[in-house]
């Protein structure tokens, strides 16, 4: 019994230290499969990081040419509408024979039927208020001609959609207008028709779109500013924009998506602009 001790204990020396001569290989040989490992899952997730980041910033762009494109769409009805009140025949003849009065009357139902329009203005060929519905005690006779729709509308001739403003009657809401013209039998400018929509109204006009639990919408103007911002429908002042960079790439008619510190938020933000066409809106 104690010879078969002996012969054994050798064999385990033996072994041991042949294991432990080995060890470094098979350590080696462990790290080495354990970082190729790490490397792959490392890489596999970059690759599926780049991916998810690739369809958030493609959904949000979509998102946003859905947008521009709903807001286009509402525009051409609201100028529809606008030019239509100017084609009538009645309405057109008490322009040219200046009875602004009897004119404004046969807008009466407008409002009524159209919730969204605030207020109907009549001007002269000069800018001057001849008549408006509802009526605004000493509004009449007040000169326009300094407003941006009016010179819009008066250089080109045609329906014009103003940027947002904050109208100078009480109340003083949130305003943007289509100014239109009434022409003559003979062609000839008469006055001009404005209509007035509250910018509160671009929210119902754009609520059908998903922007996702965290994500918003702003809609901004011709002249950069921010008309409304779906996280703050209740901001009386109408931000200044102009200057920010992805503002810029949306007034020259760009689109895109990126990620960039929004300055409104104060933080990084998945961004997404896109125009909409026609109206230098966006």
């Amino acid at each position: 019994m104690a010879a078969g001790v002996m012969t054994v204990q050798p064999k385990l020396r033996a072994a041991t230290a042949a294991f432990v001569e080995r060890a470094p290989v098979r350590w080696i040989v462990l790290s080495l499969v354990t970082v190729a490992a790490v490397w792959t899952a490392a890489l596999s997730y970059r690759e599926i990081d780049r991916e998810l980041t690739a369809v958030a910033l493609m959904r949000r762009e979509t998102v946003a040419q859905l947008t521009a494109t709903i807001l286009a769409g509402k525009f051409d009805r609201l100028t529809d509408v606008a030019v239509s009140l100017t084609t009538r025949v009645r309405f057109r003849e008490l322009v040219a024979a200046g009875k602004w009065v009897e004119a404004i009357e046969l807008m009466r139902a407008v409002p009524r039927d159209l919730p969204l329009i605030e207020r109907l203005i009549l001007t002269d060929a000069g800018g001057t208020l001849r008549a408006d519905l509802p009526a605004i005690p000493g509004a009449r006779g007040i000169n326009l001609a300094s407003h941006e729709w009016f010179q819009g509308v008066r250089r080109d001739r045609r329906p014009y959609i103003s940027s947002a403003y904050t109208r100078v009657v009480v109340p003083r809401l949130n305003i943007f207008s289509v100014a239109v013209p009434v022409n003559n039998a003979r062609g000839e400018v008469t006055g001009f028709l404005v209509v007035q929509v509250g910018v509160k109204h671009l929210l119902e006009w754009v609520k059908t779109v998903d922007f996702g639990p965290e994500g918003f919408v702003c809609i901004v103007d011709p002249k950069g500013q921010a008309a409304f911002h779906s996280r703050y429908p209740e901001r009386e002042e109408i931000a200044d924009l102009s200057a920010t960079p992805v503002v810029e790439k949306l007034r020259r008619g760009g689109r895109g998506v990126e990620i960039t510190f929004d300055r409104t938020e104060g933080e990084d933000s998945i961004v997404a602009h896109a125009a909409v066409p026609g109206y230098g809106w966006g």
